[in-house]
C-alpha cells in the first residue's frame, strides 16, 4: 500500500510538473506580402490597379512630336459589383509634375502594342480590362498621378511613388 501511495504521488508530482511548465507563445503570423509591383485604388464599384513603374519607352521618339516621350502604364479596371459596367481608356488620365494632364494617344499605344488591349467595354461582376496605355508628355516631365474619372461618378486616383525607369 505504501508502494502504491508513494507511486500515485510521483505520478502526480510529474504531471503536476508538466501542467506548470510555460507554454509556448504562438509564432505570430507574418504580415500579408505586399503587392510591391502594383498600386491599387477603390471604391464601392471599381478596382483600380496600375504598374508601379512607369516606362520610357525608347525608340517611340519616332512617333512622339518633337520634345516629348512616350510612357508606359499597364492599367487595369475590376467590376467589383453586381452590375455590368462600361470601362474606357479615354476615362485615364496622366498628371505630370508640372501640372499638366495627358490622356492616352491611341495612335502611339497602336503603334508600339500592335493593338489597342484596352478597349471601351462593359465589364460583367467579377471581371476585369485593360491594358498598357501609352502616353506622350513633355520630355523630362515626372508622373505625378493617374486618375480613372467616368460618367458614372468613379474618381480613382493612384499617386505615384517612384521616378520613369527606361525600358533595355
Amino acid at each position: 500500500m505504501k508502494n502504491l501511495f508513494i507511486l500515485i504521488l510521483c505520478f502526480s508530482l510529474l504531471a503536476l510538473a508538466g501542467c506548470t511548465a510555460k507554454k509556448k507563445k504562438p509564432v505570430p503570423k507574418p504580415p500579408a506580402e505586399f503587392d510591391t509591383v502594383h498600386l491599387t485604388a477603390a471604391d464601392k464599384d471599381l478596382t483600380l490597379t496600375v504598374s508601379r513603374d512607369i516606362r520610357t519607352i525608347p525608340g517611340t521618339n519616332t512617333y512622339a512630336k518633337a520634345g516629348n516621350e512616350a510612357v508606359s502604364i499597364l492599367v487595369k479596371i475590376a467590376n467589383n459589383s453586381e452590375a455590368n459596367i462600361p470601362v474606357s481608356p479615354d476615362s485615364v488620365t496622366l498628371k505630370t509634375n508640372d501640372g499638366i494632364e495627358y490622356k492616352y494617344s491611341a495612335s502611339l499605344t497602336e503603334a508600339v502594342t500592335g493593338k489597342s488591349s484596352f478597349k471601351n467595354r462593359s465589364i460583367p461582376p467579377d471581371f476585369q480590362n485593360g491594358g498598357l496605355l501609352i502616353f506622350e508628355i513633355e520630355k523630362g516631365s515626372k508622373a505625378e498621378n493617374l486618375t480613372y474619372k467616368d460618367k458614372l461618378g468613379h474618381n480613382l486616383v493612384i499617386k505615384f511613388p517612384t521616378e520613369p525607369k527606361s525600358n533595355i
